[in-house]
């Protein structure tokens, strides 16, 4: 059964702090997002339908850093450069060539 990869970050933006939360399962990413009220309480999680090219890159960012911890394979950081190319941004030039 294939597990699911679960990555969330926080931007503040106007003033307010936005949760956004990737999910890759199986083949596929899920964008969510929503707002932090207060300490404890959120608006609900919205899918993001077409997340703009900015997302992509932050997430990309954060697998990465898991990536060079080794908690996850580098078929995940594969993935998110083949949609960051697709958009029309740049291919993140890295340490590692290979993932290996």
């Amino acid at each position: 059964m294939q597990r699911q990869n679960r990555h969330e970050w926080r931007e503040t933006i106007e003033g307010e702090i936005h949760l956004f939360r990737g999910i890759f399962y199986g083949s596929d990413w899920e964008i969510t997002t929503c707002i932090r009220i207060s300490r404890r309480e959120t608006t609900e999680w919205e899918t993001i339908e077409n997340p703009p090219l900015t997302i992509w890159e932050t997430l990309r960012d954060i697998v990465w850093r898991k990536y060079q911890r080794k908690r996850l394979p580098w078929r995940i950081v594969e993935d998110l450069d083949g949609i960051i190319a697709d958009l029309g941004g740049s291919k993140k030039q890295d340490s590692t060539s290979s993932g290996a």
